[in-house]
Protein backbone atom coordinates (compact mmCIF):
# COMPACT_ATOMS: atom_id res chain seq x y z
CA UNK A 1 0.00 0.00 0.00
CA UNK A 2 2.88 2.34 0.75
CA UNK A 3 4.88 1.46 -2.35
CA UNK A 4 3.67 4.53 -4.24
CA UNK A 5 5.08 7.09 -1.83
CA UNK A 6 8.33 5.11 -1.68
CA UNK A 7 8.69 5.24 -5.48
CA UNK A 8 7.89 8.95 -5.65
CA UNK A 9 10.39 9.66 -2.87
CA UNK A 10 13.04 7.65 -4.75
CA UNK A 11 12.44 9.67 -7.91
CA UNK A 12 12.74 12.99 -6.09
CA UNK A 13 15.87 11.77 -4.24
CA UNK A 14 17.44 10.67 -7.52
CA UNK A 15 16.82 14.05 -9.10
CA UNK A 16 18.29 15.79 -6.05
CA UNK A 17 21.46 13.68 -6.11
CA UNK A 18 22.14 13.74 -9.84
CA UNK A 19 20.96 17.24 -10.65
CA UNK A 20 23.28 19.75 -8.94
CA UNK A 21 21.18 22.74 -9.92
CA UNK A 22 19.95 25.11 -7.30
CA UNK A 23 16.13 25.15 -7.28
CA UNK A 24 13.47 26.46 -4.98
CA UNK A 25 10.49 24.30 -4.07
CA UNK A 26 7.11 25.82 -4.67
CA UNK A 27 5.78 27.27 -1.37
CA UNK A 28 2.15 26.62 -2.36
CA UNK A 29 0.84 23.67 -0.29
CA UNK A 30 0.15 20.48 -2.24
CA UNK A 31 -3.61 20.46 -1.67
CA UNK A 32 -4.02 24.04 -2.95
CA UNK A 33 -1.69 23.70 -5.93
CA UNK A 34 -3.53 20.53 -7.01
CA UNK A 35 -6.93 22.21 -6.66
CA UNK A 36 -6.03 25.25 -8.76
CA UNK A 37 -3.61 23.90 -11.36
CA UNK A 38 -4.08 20.15 -11.92
CA UNK A 39 -6.80 19.33 -14.44
CA UNK A 40 -8.71 16.13 -13.68
CA UNK A 41 -7.90 13.08 -15.84
CA UNK A 42 -10.82 11.59 -17.83
CA UNK A 43 -11.96 7.99 -17.36
CA UNK A 44 -12.35 5.77 -20.43
CA UNK A 45 -15.98 4.71 -20.83
CA UNK A 46 -16.96 2.39 -23.70
CA UNK A 47 -20.52 1.50 -24.66
CA UNK A 48 -20.67 -1.72 -26.73
CA UNK A 49 -23.79 -2.34 -28.80
CA UNK A 50 -24.87 -4.64 -31.61
CA UNK A 51 -25.65 -2.96 -34.94
CA UNK A 52 -27.83 -0.16 -33.52
CA UNK A 53 -29.27 1.48 -30.41
CA UNK A 54 -32.95 2.05 -29.76
CA UNK A 55 -34.34 5.46 -28.80
CA UNK A 56 -33.97 4.97 -25.01
CA UNK A 57 -30.42 3.69 -25.37
CA UNK A 58 -29.46 6.62 -27.58
CA UNK A 59 -30.86 8.95 -24.96
CA UNK A 60 -28.62 7.35 -22.30
CA UNK A 61 -25.56 7.65 -24.52
CA UNK A 62 -26.39 11.32 -25.15
CA UNK A 63 -26.79 11.78 -21.40
CA UNK A 64 -23.22 10.52 -20.90
CA UNK A 65 -21.96 12.78 -23.68
CA UNK A 66 -23.65 15.83 -22.18
CA UNK A 67 -22.31 14.95 -18.73
CA UNK A 68 -18.75 15.16 -20.07
CA UNK A 69 -19.32 18.50 -21.82
CA UNK A 70 -17.23 21.44 -20.64
CA UNK A 71 -20.37 23.59 -20.63
CA UNK A 72 -22.06 21.39 -18.04
CA UNK A 73 -22.05 22.72 -14.47
CA UNK A 74 -21.78 19.11 -13.26
CA UNK A 75 -19.09 18.12 -15.78
CA UNK A 76 -17.93 14.50 -15.38
CA UNK A 77 -14.33 13.62 -16.23
CA UNK A 78 -14.90 10.86 -18.80
CA UNK A 79 -14.17 10.10 -22.45
CA UNK A 80 -17.00 8.18 -24.10
CA UNK A 81 -16.81 5.80 -27.06
CA UNK A 82 -19.77 4.05 -28.69
CA UNK A 83 -18.54 0.82 -30.28
CA UNK A 84 -20.49 -1.44 -32.63
CA UNK A 85 -19.57 -4.99 -31.67
CA UNK A 86 -20.33 -6.06 -35.22
CA UNK A 87 -17.61 -3.82 -36.70
CA UNK A 88 -13.87 -4.39 -36.75
CA UNK A 89 -12.13 -3.44 -33.49
CA UNK A 90 -8.54 -3.12 -32.33
CA UNK A 91 -7.08 -6.07 -30.41
CA UNK A 92 -7.31 -4.37 -27.01
CA UNK A 93 -10.96 -3.40 -27.41
CA UNK A 94 -11.87 -6.85 -28.74
CA UNK A 95 -10.06 -8.37 -25.76
CA UNK A 96 -12.21 -6.40 -23.32
CA UNK A 97 -15.38 -7.62 -24.98
CA UNK A 98 -14.25 -11.25 -25.18
CA UNK A 99 -13.04 -11.39 -21.57
CA UNK A 100 -16.23 -9.84 -20.22
CA UNK A 101 -18.53 -11.94 -22.38
CA UNK A 102 -21.47 -9.66 -21.56
CA UNK A 103 -24.77 -11.52 -21.28
CA UNK A 104 -26.46 -8.68 -23.11
CA UNK A 105 -25.74 -5.65 -25.24
CA UNK A 106 -25.46 -2.69 -25.00
CA UNK A 107 -22.87 -2.93 -22.22
CA UNK A 108 -20.86 -0.26 -20.37
CA UNK A 109 -17.14 -0.80 -19.69
CA UNK A 110 -15.20 1.61 -17.43
CA UNK A 111 -11.41 1.94 -17.13
CA UNK A 112 -9.03 4.33 -15.35
CA UNK A 113 -7.65 7.37 -17.22
CA UNK A 114 -5.01 6.56 -19.85
CA UNK A 115 -2.33 8.48 -17.99
CA UNK A 116 -2.67 6.10 -15.02
CA UNK A 117 -1.12 3.25 -17.01
CA UNK A 118 -3.79 0.94 -15.55
CA UNK A 119 -5.79 -0.52 -18.44
CA UNK A 120 -7.83 -2.99 -16.39
CA UNK A 121 -11.61 -2.87 -16.37
CA UNK A 122 -12.84 -1.29 -13.12
CA UNK A 123 -16.55 -1.78 -13.53
CA UNK A 124 -18.97 -2.95 -16.21
CA UNK A 125 -22.72 -3.41 -16.49
CA UNK A 126 -25.72 -3.14 -18.79
CA UNK A 127 -26.62 0.22 -20.30
CA UNK A 128 -29.60 1.39 -18.27
CA UNK A 129 -30.65 4.56 -16.50
CA UNK A 130 -29.68 3.41 -12.99
CA UNK A 131 -26.16 2.34 -14.00
CA UNK A 132 -25.55 5.52 -15.98
CA UNK A 133 -26.58 7.72 -13.06
CA UNK A 134 -24.54 5.73 -10.53
CA UNK A 135 -21.52 5.81 -12.80
CA UNK A 136 -21.21 9.56 -13.16
CA UNK A 137 -22.33 10.54 -9.66
CA UNK A 138 -23.29 9.25 -6.22
CA UNK A 139 -24.08 10.77 -2.81
CA UNK A 140 -20.58 10.18 -1.45
CA UNK A 141 -18.81 11.66 -4.46
CA UNK A 142 -21.18 14.62 -4.53
CA UNK A 143 -20.29 15.33 -0.90
CA UNK A 144 -16.54 14.94 -1.56
CA UNK A 145 -16.59 17.32 -4.53
CA UNK A 146 -18.61 19.95 -2.67
CA UNK A 147 -16.24 19.88 0.33
CA UNK A 148 -13.09 20.06 -1.82
CA UNK A 149 -14.54 22.94 -3.84
CA UNK A 150 -15.37 24.66 -0.57
CA UNK A 151 -12.86 25.20 2.20
CA UNK A 152 -11.75 21.62 2.92
CA UNK A 153 -8.01 21.03 2.89
CA UNK A 154 -8.66 17.33 2.29
CA UNK A 155 -11.57 14.90 2.57
CA UNK A 156 -10.82 11.59 4.29
CA UNK A 157 -13.04 8.84 2.90
CA UNK A 158 -13.60 5.96 5.29
CA UNK A 159 -14.57 2.84 3.33
CA UNK A 160 -16.34 0.79 5.98
CA UNK A 161 -15.66 -2.89 6.55
CA UNK A 162 -19.21 -3.77 7.51
CA UNK A 163 -18.23 -4.53 11.12
CA UNK A 164 -19.94 -1.72 13.03
CA UNK A 165 -17.66 -1.95 16.08
CA UNK A 166 -14.49 -1.90 13.99
CA UNK A 167 -15.76 0.91 11.78
CA UNK A 168 -16.80 3.05 14.79
CA UNK A 169 -13.41 2.60 16.41
CA UNK A 170 -11.65 3.56 13.17
CA UNK A 171 -13.84 6.63 12.71
CA UNK A 172 -13.15 7.87 16.25
CA UNK A 173 -9.40 7.39 15.85
CA UNK A 174 -9.40 9.17 12.49
CA UNK A 175 -11.55 12.04 13.72
CA UNK A 176 -9.50 12.62 16.88
CA UNK A 177 -6.21 12.62 15.00
CA UNK A 178 -7.45 14.97 12.30
CA UNK A 179 -8.76 17.43 14.88
CA UNK A 180 -5.34 17.36 16.56
CA UNK A 181 -3.50 17.88 13.26
CA UNK A 182 -5.70 20.84 12.39
CA UNK A 183 -4.29 22.57 15.46
CA UNK A 184 -0.66 21.45 15.16
CA UNK A 185 0.16 21.46 11.45
CA UNK A 186 1.27 24.77 9.94
CA UNK A 187 0.80 25.83 6.32
CA UNK A 188 3.77 27.32 4.41
CA UNK A 189 4.28 31.05 4.99
CA UNK A 190 1.22 32.78 3.49
CA UNK A 191 3.32 35.74 2.35
CA UNK A 192 5.07 33.43 -0.11
CA UNK A 193 1.99 32.18 -1.96
CA UNK A 194 -1.33 33.59 -0.72
CA UNK A 195 -2.89 36.51 -2.60
CA UNK A 196 -5.39 38.16 -0.27
CA UNK A 197 -7.29 40.46 -2.60
CA UNK A 198 -10.07 41.05 -0.09
CA UNK A 199 -7.75 42.10 2.72
CA UNK A 200 -9.90 40.10 5.12
CA UNK A 201 -7.73 38.07 7.55
CA UNK A 202 -10.68 35.75 8.21
CA UNK A 203 -10.54 34.68 4.55
CA UNK A 204 -6.99 33.36 4.92
CA UNK A 205 -6.73 29.60 4.31
CA UNK A 206 -6.62 27.33 7.33
CA UNK A 207 -6.27 23.56 7.69
CA UNK A 208 -9.71 21.98 7.58
CA UNK A 209 -10.06 18.19 7.35
CA UNK A 210 -13.43 16.59 6.59
CA UNK A 211 -14.58 12.94 6.82
CA UNK A 212 -16.99 11.08 4.52
CA UNK A 213 -18.06 7.51 5.30
CA UNK A 214 -18.74 5.05 2.48
CA UNK A 215 -20.63 1.76 2.73
CA UNK A 216 -19.60 -1.16 0.53
CA UNK A 217 -23.20 -2.43 0.44
CA UNK A 218 -24.77 0.77 -0.97
CA UNK A 219 -25.79 -0.04 -4.56
CA UNK A 220 -25.57 3.64 -5.56
CA UNK A 221 -21.88 3.62 -4.59
CA UNK A 222 -20.89 0.39 -6.36
CA UNK A 223 -18.93 2.03 -9.24
CA UNK A 224 -17.22 4.39 -6.78
CA UNK A 225 -16.20 1.55 -4.45
CA UNK A 226 -14.77 -0.33 -7.45
CA UNK A 227 -12.74 2.75 -8.43
CA UNK A 228 -11.23 2.94 -4.95
CA UNK A 229 -10.38 -0.70 -4.28
CA UNK A 230 -8.79 -1.17 -7.71
CA UNK A 231 -6.32 1.69 -7.31
CA UNK A 232 -3.86 -0.81 -5.81
CA UNK A 233 -3.50 -4.49 -6.67
CA UNK A 234 -3.79 -5.88 -3.13
CA UNK A 235 -6.69 -3.81 -1.78
CA UNK A 236 -9.25 -6.41 -2.87
CA UNK A 237 -7.81 -8.74 -0.22
CA UNK A 238 -8.99 -6.43 2.56
CA UNK A 239 -12.73 -6.53 1.98
CA UNK A 240 -13.31 -7.11 5.70
CA UNK A 241 -11.11 -4.22 6.85
CA UNK A 242 -11.82 -0.48 6.95
CA UNK A 243 -9.77 1.52 4.46
CA UNK A 244 -9.07 5.26 4.53
CA UNK A 245 -8.45 7.28 1.36
CA UNK A 246 -7.38 10.93 1.75
CA UNK A 247 -8.82 13.02 -1.12
CA UNK A 248 -7.27 16.28 -2.32
CA UNK A 249 -7.19 18.59 -5.33
CA UNK A 250 -9.98 17.94 -7.80
CA UNK A 251 -10.84 14.50 -6.51
CA UNK A 252 -7.48 12.73 -6.30
CA UNK A 253 -7.44 9.72 -3.97
CA UNK A 254 -4.10 9.48 -2.20
CA UNK A 255 -2.59 6.14 -1.16
CA UNK A 256 -4.79 3.83 0.89
CA UNK A 257 -4.39 3.31 4.65
CA UNK A 258 -5.71 -0.12 5.62
CA UNK A 259 -6.89 -1.88 8.80
CA UNK A 260 -4.35 -1.70 11.60
CA UNK A 261 -2.32 0.68 9.45
CA UNK A 262 -4.92 3.35 10.23
CA UNK A 263 -2.96 4.88 13.08
CA UNK A 264 -1.68 8.26 14.21
CA UNK A 265 1.63 7.92 12.39
CA UNK A 266 0.22 7.09 8.93
CA UNK A 267 -2.55 9.67 9.20
CA UNK A 268 -0.02 12.35 10.15
CA UNK A 269 2.29 11.35 7.28
CA UNK A 270 -0.47 11.78 4.72
CA UNK A 271 -1.64 15.05 6.30
CA UNK A 272 1.90 16.48 6.28
CA UNK A 273 2.28 15.65 2.60
CA UNK A 274 -1.02 17.35 1.71
CA UNK A 275 -0.33 20.53 3.69
CA UNK A 276 3.38 20.78 2.93
CA UNK A 277 4.98 22.79 0.09
CA UNK A 278 4.58 21.33 -3.39
CA UNK A 279 8.04 19.86 -4.04
CA UNK A 280 7.12 18.59 -7.52
CA UNK A 281 4.65 20.64 -9.57
CA UNK A 282 4.18 17.91 -12.22
CA UNK A 283 0.97 16.04 -11.48
CA UNK A 284 2.27 12.78 -12.99
CA UNK A 285 5.05 12.54 -10.40
CA UNK A 286 2.74 13.00 -7.43
CA UNK A 287 0.91 10.13 -5.73
CA UNK A 288 -2.78 9.49 -6.16
CA UNK A 289 -5.47 8.49 -8.66
CA UNK A 290 -8.24 10.72 -10.00
CA UNK A 291 -11.79 9.59 -9.26
CA UNK A 292 -14.72 10.03 -11.65
CA UNK A 293 -16.61 13.01 -10.19
CA UNK A 294 -19.24 15.41 -11.52
CA UNK A 295 -18.00 18.93 -10.92
CA UNK A 296 -17.00 21.74 -13.28
CA UNK A 297 -13.97 22.71 -11.23
CA UNK A 298 -12.93 25.65 -13.40
CA UNK A 299 -16.24 27.33 -12.59
CA UNK A 300 -16.11 26.87 -8.83
CA UNK A 301 -12.44 27.01 -7.82
CA UNK A 302 -11.25 30.44 -6.73
CA UNK A 303 -7.62 31.26 -7.45
CA UNK A 304 -6.12 32.53 -4.22
CA UNK A 305 -2.49 31.68 -4.91
CA UNK A 306 0.01 34.15 -6.32
CA UNK A 307 2.04 32.09 -8.77
CA UNK A 308 4.41 35.03 -9.43
CA UNK A 309 5.46 34.95 -5.78
CA UNK A 310 5.75 31.18 -5.77
CA UNK A 311 7.82 31.16 -8.97
CA UNK A 312 10.51 33.89 -9.07
CA UNK A 313 11.18 33.26 -12.79
CA UNK A 314 7.61 33.83 -13.93
CA UNK A 315 7.93 37.51 -14.91
CA UNK A 316 9.63 38.97 -18.01
CA UNK A 317 10.89 41.89 -15.94
CA UNK A 318 12.74 39.49 -13.73
CA UNK A 319 14.19 37.79 -16.82
CA UNK A 320 15.43 41.13 -18.16
CA UNK A 321 17.25 41.92 -14.92
CA UNK A 322 18.83 38.47 -14.93
CA UNK A 323 19.89 38.99 -18.56
CA UNK A 324 21.64 42.25 -17.67
CA UNK A 325 23.28 40.60 -14.67
CA UNK A 326 24.48 37.71 -16.82
CA UNK A 327 25.96 40.12 -19.37
CA UNK A 328 27.80 42.04 -16.65
CA UNK A 329 29.18 38.90 -15.01
CA UNK A 330 30.25 37.49 -18.35
CA UNK A 331 32.18 40.60 -19.34
CA UNK A 332 33.76 40.89 -15.89
CA UNK A 333 34.96 37.28 -15.97
CA UNK A 334 36.35 37.67 -19.50
CA UNK A 335 38.19 40.87 -18.60
CA UNK A 336 39.75 39.14 -15.61
CA UNK A 337 40.83 36.20 -17.78
CA UNK A 338 42.56 38.38 -20.42
CA UNK A 339 43.81 40.95 -17.93
CA UNK A 340 42.49 43.83 -20.01
CA UNK A 341 40.22 46.82 -19.52
CA UNK A 342 36.76 46.84 -21.03
CA UNK A 343 37.76 48.67 -24.23
CA UNK A 344 40.77 46.39 -24.71
CA UNK A 345 38.71 43.29 -24.09
CA UNK A 346 36.22 44.31 -26.76
CA UNK A 347 39.03 44.75 -29.32
CA UNK A 348 40.16 41.15 -28.76
CA UNK A 349 36.81 39.30 -28.67
CA UNK A 350 37.30 35.57 -29.06
CA UNK A 351 35.15 32.82 -30.48
CA UNK A 352 34.72 31.32 -27.02
CA UNK A 353 33.17 34.63 -25.92
CA UNK A 354 30.77 34.44 -28.85
CA UNK A 355 29.69 30.93 -27.93
CA UNK A 356 28.51 32.15 -24.54
CA UNK A 357 26.85 35.23 -26.00
CA UNK A 358 24.98 33.09 -28.52
CA UNK A 359 23.44 31.14 -25.65
CA UNK A 360 22.31 34.30 -23.86
CA UNK A 361 21.52 36.81 -26.58
CA UNK A 362 21.04 34.76 -29.76
CA UNK A 363 22.38 34.83 -33.30
CA UNK A 364 22.24 38.62 -33.83
CA UNK A 365 24.89 39.15 -31.16
CA UNK A 366 27.21 36.71 -32.94
CA UNK A 367 26.79 38.51 -36.26
CA UNK A 368 27.41 41.90 -34.63
CA UNK A 369 30.60 40.68 -32.97
CA UNK A 370 31.73 39.14 -36.29
CA UNK A 371 31.43 42.53 -37.94
CA UNK A 372 33.29 44.16 -35.06
CA UNK A 373 36.19 41.69 -35.44
CA UNK A 374 36.43 42.44 -39.17
CA UNK A 375 36.50 46.18 -38.43
CA UNK A 376 39.27 45.71 -35.85
CA UNK A 377 41.41 43.83 -38.38
CA UNK A 378 41.00 46.69 -40.87
CA UNK A 379 42.04 49.18 -38.18
CA UNK A 380 45.18 47.13 -37.47
CA UNK A 381 46.09 47.14 -41.16
CA UNK A 382 45.70 50.92 -41.38
CA UNK A 383 47.83 51.43 -38.27
CA UNK A 384 50.65 49.40 -39.79
CA UNK A 385 50.58 51.54 -42.95
CA UNK A 386 50.95 54.90 -41.04
CA UNK A 387 54.65 56.06 -40.77
CA UNK A 388 55.96 56.39 -37.24
CA UNK A 389 57.04 59.99 -37.72
CA UNK A 390 53.45 60.98 -38.59
CA UNK A 391 51.98 59.52 -35.42
CA UNK A 392 53.22 62.12 -32.92
CA UNK A 393 56.18 64.28 -31.93
CA UNK A 394 58.82 63.23 -29.40
CA UNK A 395 56.82 64.47 -26.45
CA UNK A 396 53.76 62.55 -27.55
CA UNK A 397 55.87 59.46 -28.18
CA UNK A 398 57.37 59.69 -24.70
CA UNK A 399 53.92 59.94 -23.17
CA UNK A 400 52.81 57.05 -25.32
CA UNK A 401 55.79 54.98 -24.16
CA UNK A 402 54.92 55.72 -20.55
CA UNK A 403 51.30 54.63 -21.14
CA UNK A 404 52.44 51.42 -22.85
CA UNK A 405 54.81 50.61 -19.98
CA UNK A 406 51.84 50.60 -17.61
CA UNK A 407 49.76 48.25 -19.74
CA UNK A 408 49.69 44.48 -19.19
CA UNK A 409 52.15 42.38 -21.15
CA UNK A 410 49.51 41.04 -23.48
CA UNK A 411 48.46 44.56 -24.50
CA UNK A 412 52.14 45.69 -25.02
CA UNK A 413 52.81 43.14 -27.73
CA UNK A 414 51.62 45.59 -30.37
CA UNK A 415 49.50 45.02 -33.45
CA UNK A 416 49.71 41.61 -35.03
CA UNK A 417 49.80 40.91 -38.76
CA UNK A 418 46.55 39.86 -40.47
CA UNK A 419 47.99 36.34 -40.91
CA UNK A 420 48.84 36.08 -37.20
CA UNK A 421 45.39 37.36 -36.26
CA UNK A 422 43.77 34.77 -38.53
CA UNK A 423 45.91 31.95 -37.10
CA UNK A 424 45.19 33.01 -33.53
CA UNK A 425 41.47 33.23 -34.30
CA UNK A 426 41.42 29.75 -35.85
CA UNK A 427 43.33 28.34 -32.87
CA UNK A 428 40.93 29.85 -30.39
CA UNK A 429 37.97 28.70 -32.48
CA UNK A 430 39.26 25.10 -32.39
CA UNK A 431 39.83 25.31 -28.63
CA UNK A 432 36.34 26.67 -28.18
CA UNK A 433 34.81 23.88 -30.28
CA UNK A 434 36.64 21.24 -28.26
CA UNK A 435 35.48 22.73 -24.98
CA UNK A 436 31.94 23.17 -26.25
CA UNK A 437 31.88 19.59 -27.58
CA UNK A 438 33.08 18.21 -24.24
CA UNK A 439 30.41 20.20 -22.43
CA UNK A 440 27.72 18.85 -24.77
CA UNK A 441 28.84 15.27 -24.15
CA UNK A 442 28.76 15.75 -20.38
CA UNK A 443 25.32 17.36 -20.52
CA UNK A 444 24.01 14.56 -22.76
CA UNK A 445 25.26 11.87 -20.39
CA UNK A 446 23.87 13.79 -17.44
CA UNK A 447 20.45 14.20 -19.10
CA UNK A 448 20.41 10.50 -19.98
CA UNK A 449 20.95 9.52 -16.34
CA UNK A 450 18.11 11.76 -15.19
CA UNK A 451 15.79 10.45 -17.92
CA UNK A 452 16.50 6.84 -16.95
CA UNK A 453 15.75 7.60 -13.29
CA UNK A 454 12.46 9.33 -14.15
CA UNK A 455 11.30 6.63 -16.57
CA UNK A 456 12.18 3.86 -14.12
CA UNK A 457 10.29 5.59 -11.34
CA UNK A 458 7.22 6.17 -13.52
CA UNK A 459 7.21 2.56 -14.74
CA UNK A 460 7.46 1.23 -11.18
CA UNK A 461 4.80 3.70 -10.04
CA UNK A 462 2.36 2.54 -12.71
CA UNK A 463 3.22 -1.12 -12.16
CA UNK A 464 2.45 -1.03 -8.45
Amino acid sequence: MRIKIFIVSAIILGITVFLPIKSNSCPIPVFRYALEFWEEDPYMVDVFYKNSLDADEKELVNYLLNASSADNDMKANLDLRSINAGDQMDDITRGFLNNLSPPELPWIVVRYPRVSGNNNVIWSGPLNKENVQNLINSPARESIAAKLAGNATAVWVLLESGDRSKDRKTYDLLNNELRRLEQTLVLPDLDLWYENTSGDPDAEPVINFQIVTLSRSDAREEPFVKMLVNTEDDLLKFDSEPIVFPFYGRGIALWAIVGRGINEWNIMEAAEFLTGPCSCQAKLLNPGTDMLLSMNWNNVVENITDISLANPLSGMGDFSSREAEARSQLESATNKHFGTATNQRESRATDSDKVVYIDIFGKDEEQTRGREDAEKVEEVKKEQEVPKEDKADGKDNAANDTRIADEPAQARQGPESPLEIKQEKESRENDSKRKFGSTQILLSVFAGIILIILLSGIILYRKH
